[in-house]
């Protein structure tokens, strides 16, 4: 157990982190099962250093399943189910740090549940929250593409007749994130090329510099 995938992935957390796994994994939302919490407790205690001796597999069933005689399958089971814990657990870590991709998860749920005003709000705040970007890169283009979809499938919900500007909005938004990324992974080939002696197929790249060049010098 000692050398786990579970174990190297709490290994890369600092205390405080490794404070959030442990409250999530007690939160009865995202973990139920009892045996699991019990797990994540041992590793808590036994953060950062996890000393093998005290992460023997039967020291471990005795310490979750004291009635029990071992059973290394079933401890292989919730080692598994840990594992699946921790991934749900970086995903929501991550998105804590994507406030942008988090508002229109949140926005997609408002407008499938009919909450516009709440919708409308919170469509504002997004955008604001772009606007303050400094960096006009491919991640703030992808970004605004998104949140000006999910704007376009609000209006087209309300049953309105007429200019959606933010449609006009999500065309210029995915040219300007095709290009850009366009021309990024464009350069790290022949980067790679030319280090590293290897070969690839690049299309169009003429043609999307051509097109930066006649309309998006600032690109």
């Amino acid at each position: 157990m000692a050398k786990s995938s579970f174990i190297k992935i709490l290994s890369t957390f600092d205390r405080k982190k490794m404070t959030r796994f442990r409250d999530f994994s007690l939160s009865p939302y995202f973990n139920k099962h009892e045996a699991t919490r019990k797990l994540v407790a041992i590793m808590d205690k036994q953060f950062p250093n996890f000393p093998p001796q005290k992460l023997k597999e039967e020291l471990l069933f005795t310490q979750i399943f004291p009635q029990e005689n071992f059973n290394k399958n079933k401890l292989k089971h919730l080692y598994s189910y840990c594992l699946k814990l921790t991934d749900q657990f970086l995903a929501i870590e991550a998105l804590k740090s994507a406030p942008i991709t988090h508002n229109n998860l949140l926005l997609k749920e408002l407008r499938q549940h009919h909450l516009n005003q709440r919708y409308e709000k919170k469509m504002a705040d997004t955008n604001k929250l772009i606007d303050q970007k400094e960096t006009r890169n491919f991640s703030y283009h992808f970004e605004t593409y998104t949140t000006k979809s999910e704007a376009d499938r609000y209006f087209m919900e309300q049953e309105k007749y007429g200019r959606d500007q933010n449609l006009q909005f999500k065309m210029e938004a995915l040219d300007a994130f095709f290009l850009s990324e366009k021309l990024k992974v464009a350069c790290e080939m022949v980067n790679r090329q030319k280090f590293l002696k290897v070969n690839y197929t690049m299309h169009l790249v003429p043609e999307t510099v051509q097109v930066i060049k006649a309309n998006y010098p600032r690109l």
